[in-house]
């Protein structure tokens, strides 16, 4: 698992904001699709549009229930003869045992395949030019989830343009017995390059509005409340596994309740759970929150009804006969 820091969560912070962050996301899962049917079928599972990849691109997607609601989201990356998908590692059981129940009679093998590469992550605005000094032609996948297989500081590597935190970035998938060298290279390559750990990644994603797996990503939850629309669902692709309702959200215009950002004045960061009232009614509850450092003040996600989720909205996070303002904003946080 990612360490929660590397000894300075302020500096690990600020090269993800200005720097390159250098992430071991080894801990995410990963898990292998081959056989003739491999695309029709995952195509027939997801939210998205994978008869439409070719290699060497990707796409965000989700696994959801009959209902509708989320069961796993992830990452799908096509190559020549097989299709790769990248989650967190909580969605792992449920992702495999779902897809796994739904092969019948098609030609497809479905393998957790997340010991066999480990993945570095280089994150922040001076990642392209990082990997560019390397060698890695990453002018030739501009777009985010096009990939391609490179020589990096003599590994052999599949770079992959990424966005765990709200700018540029670039997956590296290496060999486990490559990782250690290979992330000593990284950070040789310059004095902007530093380690990461999981709670300046909490942070950035916080400001970035990018939900978690079981923070934001729960199995109550709709794609389109957690923010899962543009780029993660095709409407035009025809039938999957949970359309009709995916289908009827869009159709209506809105939902009930959304993904929104909250503005505090002081401390201390408001606890998961909080719950969050407008007047004498609740209208939300928190899921994550951190202290931001470019804002110098706490912020958190939330799940607010559609009433209240105006950007500026005065709203009170209550938890116990704890009681204190916030203010609604938009995502990503300004």
């Amino acid at each position: 698992m990612q360490p929660d820091h590397y000894g300075d969560v302020a500096a690990e912070y600020a090269a993800l904001r200005s720097g390159v962050g250098l992430l071991d996301l080894s801990f995410r899962a990963r898990l292998r699709l081959t056989g003739a049917d491999r695309v029709r079928f995952l195509h027939n599972m997801l939210t998205n549009d994978i008869q439409a990849l070719s290699p060497g691109s990707g796409c965000n997607a989700v696994k959801v229930s009959v209902q509708g609601k989320i069961e796993a989201a992830l990452r799908v990356l096509c190559l020549e003869n097989e299709l790769w998908c990248d989650l967190e590692p909580g969605a792992r059981e449920t992702l495999l045992a779902g897809l796994g129940k739904r092969i019948v009679l098609e030609d497809v093998v479905l393998e957790d395949a997340s010991n066999e590469r480990a993945l570095l992550s280089l994150q922040g605005p001076e990642s392209a030019h990082t990997l560019r000094q390397m060698g890695v032609d990453v002018d030739a996948i501009p777009e985010l989830h096009q990939h391609l297989a490179a020589s990096l500081a003599g590994f052999a590597v599949r770079v992959a343009r990424s966005d765990h935190t709200g700018d540029a970035g670039y997956d590296i998938w290496v060999a486990p017995e490559a990782a250690a060298a290979l992330r000593d290279a990284l950070l040789a390559a310059g004095p902007r390059v530093q380690r990461v750990g999981r709670q300046a990644l909490d942070l950035r994603r916080i400001e970035a509005g990018i939900p978690w797996h079981e923070r934001e990503l729960t199995p109550e939850r709709f794609p389109q409340e957690a923010g899962l629309d543009n780029g993660w669902i095709s409407y035009t692709k025809g039938c999957y596994l949970g359309q009709e309702t995916i289908a009827r959200i869009h159709h209506m215009g809105h939902v009930n309740r959304s993904l929104c950002g909250l503005l505090f004045d002081t401390q201390p960061v408001p606890e998961a759970g909080s719950r969050v009232w407008s007047g004498d009614k609740e209208i939300g509850i928190v899921t994550s929150a951190a202290h931001s450092f470019r804002l110098d003040r706490p912020v958190a996600l939330a799940y607010l009804r559609r009433e209240v989720a105006a950007p500026g909205s005065a709203v009170e996070v209550r938890l116990g006969a704890r009681s204190r303002a916030a203010q609604v904003a938009a995502l990503p946080f300004a």
